[in-house]
């Protein structure tokens, strides 16, 4: 008794055979024709024994992407369990990689295509290739940081500035939208000092109307040259009025953390339980 079939396959090749189907799945499967805009079939040469024994042929179709192109492939859209899907992906070689597509009929279904053509792994393993954090970095012990949070974050300031880091006092300021999803933006750090963290917002625009819905925010501070992040995070009081001396309205945020990053990889910090940080505007931007 077989699994209930939950994906559609497009094949253009040797899983339509009889033959392969048999000794991929054990079972013929159900398939329909249809057809796929936009590629055009080339072929690949297969050096794996067992696909080749299975398919009877060193050689086998692949399709590439053809651009504002007429081209189209036929094929069999074939209904398929969670495991046959699996014996799929273990039955094409290295040079496929499988894509959800939109076929003729409007079907979505899975098919094989040229991974080099589909630029999908590419832009992952290039990525995976990037250095980081290849220089050294500063150290950091929590038992020697500053009680005061504000010392701390000013030193590592004055350090990335002096490293040559662009924009060190720029931030990502993140809060939540209307619809209870995260938003992030970034400012720039009008001051610090022991009131804590203070940047300019409008009223009337989104994270303006976002601080006053939801008084809640966090500030983020990255220099990548050093590997270090500062997080600042913590409840967000409404502005109020300008005094008669023009001090600008502040928020208060009580939580503050300190990040230094290694390999991607936040290493253990120091947190500032309790400690009062704000923010303030001359007015909401």
């Amino acid at each position: 008794m077989h699994d209930q079939p939950v994906h559609h396959l497009f094949s253009y090749g040797t899983l339509q055979q009889p033959e392969v189907q048999l000794s991929q799945f054990g079972r013929l499967l159900d398939g329909r024709p249809d057809a796929l805009r936009g590629y055009r079939i080339t072929t690949v040469q297969i050096t794996d024994p067992a696909v080749v024994e299975a398919s009877g042929s060193d050689r086998h179709p692949m399709v590439v992407p053809a651009p504002g192109s007429a081209d189209l492939v036929e094929g069999q859209v074939l209904a398929i369990t969670d495991a046959e899907l699996a014996a799929a992906d273990a039955y094409e070689v290295d040079d496929y990689t499988r894509v959800e597509v939109t076929l003729r009929s409007g079907t979505r279904a899975w098919v094989y295509l040229d991974r080099a053509s589909a630029g999908t792994d590419t832009v992952r393993e290039w990525l995976r290739s990037i250095e980081v954090f290849a220089g050294p970095l500063p150290d950091f012990d929590p038992a020697v940081a500053p009680a005061e949070p504000v010392d701390l974050f000013l030193a590592w300031l004055r350090a990335a500035l002096a490293a040559g880091v662009p924009d060190a006092h720029a931030m990502t300021l993140s809060t939540v939208g209307e619809d209870g999803h995260p938003d992030a933006r970034v400012l720039i750090l009008k001051n610090v000092d022991g009131d804590g963290w203070q940047f300019a917002v409008h009223a009337g625009s989104p994270k303006g109307r976002q601080l006053a819905e939801r008084p809640s925010a966090a500030l983020t501070f990255y220099w990548p040259q050093q590997g270090r992040q500062v997080r600042v995070r913590g409840a967000v009081e409404p502005p109020t009025p300008f005094s008669a001396h023009g001090v600008p309205p502040r928020w208060s945020a009580p939580e503050v953390e300190h990040d230094r990053c290694h390999a991607l990889r936040p290493c253990p910090g120091k947190r500032g339980q309790g400690v009062s940080s704000s923010s303030s505007s001359s007015w909401w931007e």
